[in-house]
């Protein structure tokens, strides 16, 4: 026996997402249907759900170290703990 089930998304989602599953030689209801049962499975949400977003500062800070890696000439560096201290003693 089966049951009905009805999801509302918006078009464009529902269409990026039947490309995908065709590519994956499924459709949408096979899709759906393995969600639930992996849900099932693991008895809850089968992939990670969070608001864990960062703060301003975490943002500010991982941008910051982007832009060391992208350019590190730009930022100093030191050999010694002795350069270290000295440069931030001068500061």
């Amino acid at each position: 026996m089966t049951a009905k089930i009805n999801v509302n998304t918006d078009a464009e989602t529902k269409r990026e997402a039947e490309q995908l599953f065709s590519k994956l030689g499924i459709n949408m209801t096979t899709a759906i249907n393995m969600f639930l049962h992996r849900a099932i499975l693991e008895k809850g949400i089968p992939f990670d759900v969070s608001v864990n977003v960062p703060n301003a500062d975490t943002l500010d800070a991982m941008r910051e170290v982007a832009d060391m890696k992208a350019h590190p000439e730009k930022y100093p560096s030191y050999k010694t703990i002795g350069e270290l201290k000295a440069a931030l003693e001068a500061e």
